[in-house]
């Protein structure tokens, strides 16, 4: 082969390649490895880049992984025991990039992420910030705690612009390398908690405190059956955490949530005020039925329904949230118990770590708060009763005329000697209240544990009346291998309430300060100069009014994770109680004076035994498909409740030492024992189904069918449903990326719930066995109450339009409703003529409709996490009106008795058109000046002072046109100041005050300071009251009296005081709060009357103690 001069040097020898192309090809090699490390890098990037939306609930990290892994085609590379075991997460995603969604993920668990190509590794972080670790490291430790002191796992602390760090353990400590770095900053985050930067100094241990972002946290609706984050919620809820309920009151749960939640609406009463054992009328919404118990919410606990008195001897340190479900889409699966809303209590589970302690103490001061009356001083009582004519008589006597005489010098020379007997203040006192809480609890990730003991003194500002509690539980749980997980709460709670033996407040109103209780030699009185009993005589014997109950209740729960998405819960409860009421009257008490022997003294004995159980079992399944969450719920409730009563009461005793039943001598007249027994079954099928895609469209359907033993067999089974719709308008593309809106929401809900709240066997006549119709060997029998078998269950169908916005982050937001209800087959219980043998008649009478509006305003004014200062207010404002559109013919006539039969007061009205709540009375023009006569308006618009019924007109409602709530909630470096305030304004009264106190009243009882100005004297005087010697009894209802009624209540003000964690720590405690707390301080009324006739209101002053261990 021929070779050119040269070619040596340029070829490669055997190949017959130029050398020259040598270089080139290195080039491209190494082109092409550039080219393929790119291209690694960009598809990397690329899958990081990828768009994904999750909106999970109650799902593990392994699950969201595998939804994450099949929406991105990618493979997930991890260890199964770290992410199998991670807690249940709620994970809302919308449209974010893979690389964000893990972030978000992962955060707080001590995972991180590495993507390249098509593969996603989960790493712990602690091995990947050891890697990174070059220089020599230094050791950073400390501990990690919220703002209770109690330690927080799962904290991911980093070095501040990087991802080198660790996450907190099961005590909140952390302990890990670090390389030397100057000015050492590290970063603390956890899910619902704000980010806190901390400097590193010296390398000293770090004591670290997060706080609570209530902001970033996406609210939890818990239902009973089932939890739903609120963004995905269809229904009206409203969600209450317990601090936000203690920073209003910390004793009294109604109170809270009256101030926080204005549809929440505790019923005025003004004749029990402050009584201990006066539980409250409880509304949501307003009234939707005519029987008081009729509109009265459900309240559940923990999964279980619970009765209105166990929720009012609730200790509130237990409670963790109160949900409030208000339409038919949040209340529906309730069926016919959740006509009038339902009220979700969550308590407190013993947490996860070492044995944890915490107490709470609260010591209540309560004053007697008697502002609403002004009486008449001794002189002024006097100057009363001779303008009334008290000391003159009218047919002239002369014996009569200097007895009276008489009297009026006895009188007049006490008032001289200075007797101003202020009665009012005899039987009250100021009382001192306590409760106290102990809470332990701890365990692993198996197993937890917890007791709860409390204890409440709660007497009351009238003497001798007291309501104490005593409540203790045990709580376990334990979870199998992540698969089951079983739950048991066994609760003992005691009640012993007593009333007091001064008995109606309103009878020291009435009684004559020029009189004395005591003699000058310090002996009672028994009688007083008008001849009346003196009462508190009878308030110092051995009297006595007291009922004990005691309550067991056992609630047992499992949950089995079938499969990924599909759990079955099944929970039992079973309770039986005891209930004794024992009552005693003195023998020497004022009522017997002209009894013979056998019939003086009382004694009354009631005994009650309770047994009930309470059964569900719910299946949950979960599903999501790329932008698509399907969620399935089914189940059955089954409840059956017992009461067995005996009465009997006696007569008869010696005196009052001697109250055993063995010393009295008879029976009560015309009564002997008896006794009854009640019972009633239900059972409920019910399903929900709910579809949401991409978070932004949700629709939800509910269905139940329940049925009663209290119906016949003709309606004993009745069906229940709603619908509801909701478009989270802010996940819209068209919207864009608008930062100053986090949330705009728009729902609306329809469908009907039901009331069975009647005693049972309604629907069946009754007999009663009378052992003294015995023939032969039978027993005769009556009959007791007639039955009706054409019951029909009471339904309501509700229609609710409601829409939420949230700007910037929760530093405004807003909620509003409407809504509109109609309540069909309403029941109540009918009068009968007694000669039948029976006085009621359970009957379905009519329809009702109830409409209104709710408005919720909040705003975070201040919010600096640095300076430890955040400032919020709160207001709320509502109103709802009832109509009744329909009545039966036997109502119409119970309705015109009552408009003959009761003239003074106002008495419920059921007229077609007119409101439950409205008043009726004959249209006054005042008081003639000429004749000193009312002159009244007829229908017929003719002028008369004749009083009559039948010119009655409505003339304005008891409901105002709106009532609300402010709230403001401040707190700087620990210290915390709060105060509600509580008003209501267009509502109507009938101030029967002025009708029976000033210008009705007996001129031989106290009265009002009004009754002596005001007053008709003369022909010519324009005045509003009648002649003060008028000889009449208290006028009929007239529009005279009715009255404006608009009120502002500062309902409470607290301060409170967190102790500073590093002091803490040098006592041996995690944490320890201070505050002090006003209730019902102040109260500001257009109407000046008299509240509290039976029993006074209070004002209480509260310091309250917490301390964790």
């Amino acid at each position: 082969m021929k070779h050119y001069k040269g070619m040596k040097k340029n070829c490669f020898y055997g190949l017959g390649v130029p050398f020259h192309l040598k270089k080139w090809l290195k080039v491209m090699k190494l082109c092409l490895f550039f080219m393929f490390v790119l291209h690694l890098g960009v598809s990397a990037s690329g899958c990081a880049q990828q768009k994904v939306s999750l909106s999970m609930e109650d799902v593990t990290l392994e699950q969201v992984l595998k939804e994450l892994k099949r929406q991105t085609g990618l493979r997930f590379f991890y260890s199964v025991e770290k992410v199998r075991n991670e807690q249940k997460k709620v994970v809302n995603i919308k449209n974010d990039v893979l690389e964000d969604a893990l972030k978000n993920v992962l955060r707080g668990t001590g995972l991180t992420f590495t993507i390249m190509n098509d593969v996603v590794v989960i790493k712990d972080e602690i091995l990947v910030a050891l890697d990174s670790i070059k220089k020599e490291p230094v050791v950073v430790k400390g501990i990690v705690k919220d703002k209770a002191g109690l330690p927080l796992p799962g904290v991911t602390i980093v070095i501040k612009g990087t991802q080198v760090g660790c996450v907190s353990d099961i005590d909140g400590k952390f302990n890990f390398s670090v390389p030397e770095i100057n000015n050492l900053v590290l970063q603390f985050s956890f899910v619902g908690m704000i980010t806190k930067e901390v400097k590193v100094i010296n390398n000293k241990p770090l004591d670290v405190e997060l706080e609570e972002d209530v902001q970033s946290m996406d609210e939890v609706i818990v239902t009973g059956y089932f939890t739903k984050s609120k963004s995905a919620y269809t229904g009206s809820a409203v969600v209450v955490k317990a601090e936000e309920l203690k920073r209003i009151s910390p004793t009294n749960l109604f109170k809270a949530l009256s101030a926080y939640e204005p549809s929440f609406q505790i019923v005025e009463n003004k004749e029990v005020g402050a009584d201990p054992n006066a539980v409250p009328e409880i509304l949501i919404r307003g009234k939707s039925s005519f029987e008081g118990k009729s509109n009265q919410p459900l309240f559940i606990m923990d999964g279980y329904e619970i009765s209105i008195e166990q929720v009012f001897d609730t200790d509130i340190e237990r409670i963790k949230q109160v949900t409030i479900l208000k339409d038919a889409s949040a209340t529906a699966i309730y069926g016919s118990r959740a006509a009038n809303g339902v009220v979700v209590i969550e308590t407190k589970m013993p947490e996860q770590g070492k044995l944890s302690v915490s107490y709470s103490f609260n010591a209540t001061i309560e004053a007697p708060d008697l502002t609403d009356y002004d009486l008449l001083n001794a002189s002024e009582k006097l100057q009363f009763e001779e303008l009334a004519g008290v000391y003159k008589d009218p047919e002239g006597n002369v014996a009569n005329q200097m007895k009276l005489d008489k009297l009026y010098e006895q009188r007049h020379k006490e008032v001289e000697r200075g007797v101003n007997t202020y009665w009012l203040s005899q039987p009250l006192q100021t009382s001192f209240r306590h409760t106290h809480s102990l809470s332990l609890g701890g365990g692993n990730e198996r197993s937890r544990y917890g007791v709860n003991l409390n204890y409440g003194a709660n007497p009351g500002v009238m003497k001798g009346s007291t309501r104490d509690r005593f409540g203790i539980s045990f709580t376990w749980t334990y979870n199998i291998a992540n698969k089951f997980r079983i739950g048991n709460v066994l609760s003992v709670n005691q009640i012993k309430s007593e009333k007091t033996p001064y008995g109606e407040f309103s009878t020291y109103t009435k009684l004559n300060p020029y009189e004395r209780a005591k003699d000058e030699k310090g002996r009672w009185i028994y009688l007083l100069s008008n001849g009346n009993p003196n009462p508190l005589v009878d308030a110092h014997l051995n009297s006595y009014d007291k009922t004990e109950s005691t309550s067991y209740t056992n609630n047992f729960d499992i949950e089995w994770y079938i499969i990924e998405g599909l759990r079955l819960t099944g929970r039992f409860s079973y309770s039986f109680g005891n209930n004794d009421a024992d009552k005693f009257i003195s023998p020497k008490d004022s009522r017997y004076l002209q009894k013979a022997n056998n019939e003086k003294g009382f004694y009354s004995s009631t005994s009650g035994r309770t047994n009930s159980m309470d059964g569900n079992l719910v299946l949950n399944f979960y599903h999501q498909w790329d932008r698509h969450m399907f969620t399935l719920v089914g189940g059955l409730n089954m409840q059956s409740n017992k009461m067995n009563s005996t009465y009997f009461s006696a007569q008869g005793f010696l005196n009052d030492n001697l109250t055993n039943l063995d010393f009295a001598s008879q029976y009560e007249v015309n009564t002997k024992p008896s006794g009854k027994v009640e019972e009633d079954r239900l059972i409920g099928f019910f399903a929900n189904a709910s579809y949401a895609y991409d978070n932004r469209y949700m629709f939800d359907l509910s269905y139940r069918t329940d049925g009663s033993s209290k119906f016949g067999k003709k309606d004993r089974f009745a069906p229940f449903w709603s619908a509801g719709f909701a478009w989270n308008i802010h996940n819209e593309h068209f919207w864009g990326e608008q930062g100053w809106l986090t949330q705009a929401k728009i729902r609306s809900s329809l469908g009907y719930t039901g009331n069975v709240e009647f005693s049972p066997y309604q629907s069946q006549t009754m007999y009663i066995y009378d052992k003294d119709n015995i023939y032969m060997h039978g027993v005769g029998a009556d009959i007791k109450a007639l039955g009706n078998d054409n019951l029909k269950w009471q339904r309501k169908f509700s229609f609710n339009l409601g829409a939420d916005l949230d700007f910037c982050e929760g530093r405004f937001s807003m909620s509003a409703e409407l809504f509109r209800e109609k309540t069909k087959d309403l029941l109540l219980d009918m009068s009968i003529p007694p000669s039948l043998g029976f006085a009621t008649y359970t009957e379905n009478i009519g329809e009702m409709e109830n409409q209104g509006w709710e408005l919720s305003l909040r705003t975070q004014i201040l919010r600096n996490a640095k300076r430890d200062l955040y400032w919020s207010l709160s207001f709320g404002t509502s109103n709802s009106k009832n109509k009744i559109t329909k009545i039966s013919n036997a109502l119409g006539k119970k309705n015109e008795e009552n408009n003959q039969e009761e003239t003074k007061k106002p008495v419920p009205l059921y007229e077609e058109g007119e409101s439950t709540e409205a008043l009726k009375a004959v249209p006054s023009l005042g008081i003639d000046p000429e004749t000193g006569k009312e002159v009244f308006l007829k229908k017929d618009g003719t002028y008369t002072t004749v009083w009559d019924y039948r010119d009655k007109v409505v003339c304005g409602s008891t409901v105002p046109d709106f009532r609300g709530s402010v709230n403001s909630f401040l707190s700087f470096k620990g210290i915390s100041l709060n105060f509600s305030l509580s008003f209501e304004y267009g509502a109507k009264t009938y101030n029967s005050t002025l009708a029976e106190r000033v210008e009705g009243v007996d001129p031989n009882s106290n009265a009002d300071r009004r009754v002596l100005k005001d007053r008709w004297k003369q022909p010519g005087d324009k005045t509003f009251f009648k002649n003060i010697a008028l000889k009449e009894d208290v006028s009929n209802l007239t529009t005279r009296f009715v009255q404006d009624y608009n009120h502002l209540s500062i309902g409470s003000v607290s301060l409170g005081y967190d102790l500073k964690k590093n002091i803490c720590k040098k006592i041996g405690l995690n944490g320890l709060r201070f505050s002090f707390n006003m209730s019902d301080i102040g109260r500001f009324s257009t109407v000046k009357e008299e509240r509290g006739l039976s029993y006074p209101f209070s004002r209480q002053f509260t310091f309250s103690l917490s301390a964790q261990l």
